[in-house]
């Protein structure tokens, strides 16, 4: 089924697998006492050693390059809506899992991808480990390297050469995004199932077993439910028998309908759910062929030179077409295109192994705009797969030319030591990543790159930081609407409420349809209390965007503080149709019924919340509070002592669980509490005078009468005969030292 060896093959038939220099022979001894059964132990032993050397090299090898990702955060879009906010991995169970395989999420139809990441959570105990996400691309990765090798081990038929190629698909430093980059992991997946098609296909060639072309078109489906993008997958197979297995044209064809099958919906499911294609990308049709050319010259020179690799290029058409550059890269590759073409006899492996490079990336090469283009054309994960057809002309080159196994390995050696020291660390967190990406721009950094880092700081409570990140991402570009807005949110958080909405308002300025900006502004004026306002800014938000849950939830929230409760009820319900799983939804439900007085239904809806984030501490401030009210002063301490434990600045839980204490007669804990507040915000009014009844209580006047004062000094309001009670009890006291200082 497939071609002969050359002769000069056969004659070297010892040295076929190219490992046998890498054993000592066996001793003379062992090879003529054949008979005895140590013997042949021995030989079998050694000839298990042989066969699973190649294996075990590709796993200590990856293991090697790729361990310290076991150590590092989520990062980028795993913060978002891709894992963290999916509101499909919030809580596992049937349900969510036939929202993932009925609906699209997020532009996304991936629900082989979503159902493993929900795996994934119930494995690191319903929670989102890092560790056990990173752990599972490691071996994911491992597991494609192994099967890379076996593809190639079955092509070239020499396993030193397959064995080299494979550890060059493993350790090329193009790798590092897809290994590193929890969100990645749908390449990975994708490529295990395209490979596992791709080997079946192979074995269905060799053998004629209609089951191995069942189980490999299974695999191709799987691929595509995984990730959209290997939907070329039946081009590859039909140049691998058209080129290697030298079948007739007819015949292939015939033999790629099923994949085709599978390929039309493929390609629909891409269009469908792919934003790119709706919203306004700089794409002109004429000049898509160049940029598509333009990609294939820019991953040739990072695979021959991977150095200041970075997960965003800036490579971006609107400013590409300005640089003779990049129609001198189209040129190129048309040339080379040609050269390959040339020798489609005489090489026809590495005819195939351009093709797989070439084709692997057709649905991101710009040919049809996809939504990344906004940022950059080009990316490393999007040649994750077609690093098998590098990896093939290595093999090949090595199985020719003696003199290009040492080259090889010398590259091999320099690409394990580009991944471990370098390219590896930055992704060990988001600050690190976009500082990083920030740093090997150069001069060509863009105003997205600032703009992540400042989202970076502000997800880790670095307010500073994030402001000046921000404007870096504003002074590099001024009419990037995304900085503007996250500015806003971050003077929102300060509530420095007039900064912010100059903010959100910029951001509509220079982008009318921003949905998120009218969002956003419809949430500060809830927090204003301008009901109106925020109503309308919702309703704008919702019109832009239909099955925004977020704006509905909000919008809900917003009629209920003004008792219209059929309209509150009916954003509710959209909310829940299009944030089946949001806990702030439930958050908001909570406090809805507290208004209509419904204390067990809102005690449901926070315990609902919080069963969803275990981290949504609003949920349980609201029910604290609420158990507060209903006198359940333990449950309220309960919730308080959680909120404290996981957030040491959530300085609300620090005044209520101390005004419950004070309450309790407990003065001194209460007087910790809030002298904890006091200490983080000196301007916390409320937290002064409560301090000062505390101290009060425990008859530490003077400390009392001290901060009495400040909240005086703070413009505090008088309470009611407090500060009366409070200086007659000072007069006592002074009465009392005076009488004693007069009977010495």
């Amino acid at each position: 089924m497939y071609p002969e060896l050359p002769a000069l093959g056969l004659k070297r038939n010892q040295d076929q697998d190219g490992l046998d220099t890498l054993y000592p022979e066996l001793p003379a001894l062992g090879l003529k006492d054949t008979k005895t059964r140590d013997g042949l132990d021995t030989m079998r032993i050694g000839s298990m050693m042989k066969k699973l050397f190649p294996y075990l090299i590709i796993v200590i090898v990856g293991i090697g390059a790729f361990y310290q990702v076991l150590h590092y955060e989520f990062v980028w879009d795993d913060l978002m809506d891709d894992l963290l906010t999916n509101p499909y991995l919030q809580e596992i169970n049937w349900e969510s899992l036939g929202g993932i395989w009925h609906l699209s999420y997020w532009d996304k139809y991936i629900p082989v991808t979503f159902t493993i990441r929900a795996v994934l959570k119930l494995a690191g105990g319903n929670e989102f480990n890092p560790f056990i996400y990173h752990l599972f691309s490691l071996v994911m990765h491992i597991l494609n390297s192994l099967l890379v090798f076996l593809i190639l081990k079955k092509i070239i038929r020499q396993k030193f050469a397959a064995l080299a190629g494979a550890l060059l698909f493993l350790i090329h430093p193009m790798q590092v995004e897809s290994v590193a980059w929890v969100t990645a992991n749908e390449v990975l997946i994708a490529s295990f199932w395209g490979f596992v098609s791709l080997l079946l296909f192979m074995k269905y060639k060799e053998t004629g077993k209609t089951l191995h072309l069942v189980i490999s078109v299974i695999g191709y489906g799987l691929s595509i439910l995984s990730r959209t993008s290997l939907i070329g997958l039946p081009l590859i197979f039909m140049g691998l028998d058209l080129l290697y297995y030298k079948s007739r044209f007819r015949g292939s064809l015939l033999r790629q309908v099923p994949y085709i099958i599978l390929m039309i919906p493929g390609i629909i499911i891409q269009m469908l759910n792919q934003p790119g294609v709706k919203e306004e990308i700089y794409s002109p049709i004429l000049l898509r062929p160049v940029v598509w050319l333009d990609n294939l010259g820019f991953f040739f020179i990072k695979i021959i030179l991977p150095f200041n690799l970075r997960p965003v290029y800036g490579h971006v058409t609107e400013i590409l077409v300005q640089d003779w550059k990049f129609y001198l890269s189209a040129v190129l590759m048309v040339i080379l295109a040609y050269l390959i073409y040339r020798i489609r006899q005489k090489k026809p492996l590495l005819v195939w192994g351009y093709l797989v490079f070439v084709i692997a990336m057709l649905p991101v090469s710009g040919l049809v705009p996809f939504v990344f283009q906004n940022w950059s054309n080009v990316a490393d994960r999007y040649i994750y797969f077609s690093l098998l057809g590098v990896s093939l002309a290595i093999g090949v080159l090595i199985s020719k030319y003696s003199i290009a196994k040492y080259v090889i390995s010398g590259l091999l050696i320099v690409d394990f030591v580009l991944v471990s020291a370098f390219q590896v660390p930055v992704w060990e967190n988001d600050v690190v990543l976009w500082q990083s990406n920030i740093k090997r721009s150069g001069e060509n950094v863009s105003a997205y790159n600032y703009n992540n880092l400042g989202i970076a700081f502000q997800n880790k409570g670095e307010e500073i930081e994030a402001l000046s990140s921000f404007e870096a991402a504003i002074e590099q570009d001024s009419t990037f609407s995304s900085a503007f807005n996250n500015r806003g949110l971050c003077y929102f958080d300060r509530r420095d409420y007039a900064k912010a909405e100059a903010d959100f308002r910029k951001a509509l300025e220079l982008n009318p349809a921003y949905p998120l900006a009218n969002y956003n502004l419809g949430r500060l004026f809830k927090e204003q209390k301008e009901y109106n306002k925020s109503e309308q800014y919702l309703q704008r938000a919702l019109k832009q965007k239909p099955n925004f849950g977020d704006a509905y939830n909000q919008l809900g929230f917003v009629y209920a503080k003004q008792e219209r409760w059929q309209e509150a009820d009916l954003c509710f319900t959209r909310a829940k149709q299009f944030s089946p799983y949001n806990s702030g939804l439930y958050n908001n439900l909570g406090l809805a019924a507290e208004m209509r007085s419904d204390n067990e239904a809102a005690i449901r809806y926070y315990q609902r919340a919080i069963s969803l984030d275990a981290n949504n501490l609003n949920a349980y401030n609201n029910r604290a509070n609420l158990y507060y009210k209903m006198q359940n002063y333990k449950a309220a301490i309960a919730d308080f002592d959680v909120m404290t434990t996981r957030d040491s600045l959530y300085l609300e839980a620090f005044y209520n669980r101390g005004t419950i204490l004070l309450e309790l007669e407990r003065y001194d804990l209460a007087v910790r509490d809030f002298g904890y507040v006091i200490v983080h915000d000196s301007l916390y009014t409320d937290a002064w005078l409560n301090r000062s009844i505390s101290f009060y209580h425990l008859n530490e006047l003077e400390a009392a009468l001290y901060d009495a004062g400040q909240y005086m000094n703070l413009g505090g309001e008088p309470h009611p005969g407090y500060q009366e009670a409070l200086a007659e009890a000072m007069r006592t006291n002074f009465m009392l030292k005076l009488k004693k200082n007069e009977e010495k």
